[in-house]
């Protein structure tokens, strides 16, 4: 039985993130961070902090403020206050963090290369 792809890439994705300049980052923290860049680039309207708590998937509402903490302090996201409504609080990711992701990107398409006969390019799951 040959190389399972799965085990494949999850072993680099690991590498990859574990080689970034992201690396500092725990589990919780560099999921919400890629939901924050994926939101930022597939929703026109701003990704405000009441969305993040709902959205984000991480169990408990302390423990989503503090990885959005993590990553203001990193400077991967900038925390703002509505112009509209100042009880509400918007978050943006910086310029950093969309770089970070790109990189990281890179890296994937790099790697696929080779494995383009495995059919994975262009797909969406």
């Amino acid at each position: 039985m040959g190389k399972n792809l799965w085990f494949e890439l999850r072993a680099f994705m690991k590498r990859a993130v574990r080689e970034s300049e992201l690396r500092a980052l725990d589990a919780n923290t560099f999921g919400l961070l890629e939901w924050l860049v994926d939101q930022s680039q597939t929703q026109k309207d701003p990704i405000y902090m009441q969305q993040v708590v709902m959205e984000s998937k991480i169990a408990s509402p302390a423990t989503t403020l503090k990885c959005v903490g993590v990553l203001e302090e990193a400077d991967l996201v900038t925390v703002t206050t509505d112009p509209k409504d100042a009880r509400r609080r918007v978050i943006r990711p910086t310029r950093r963090a969309l770089a970070a992701m790109e990189a990281l990107g890179r890296r994937a398409e790099e790697w696929l290369g080779p494995r383009q006969s495995v059919g994975l390019r262009g797909k969406t799951f």
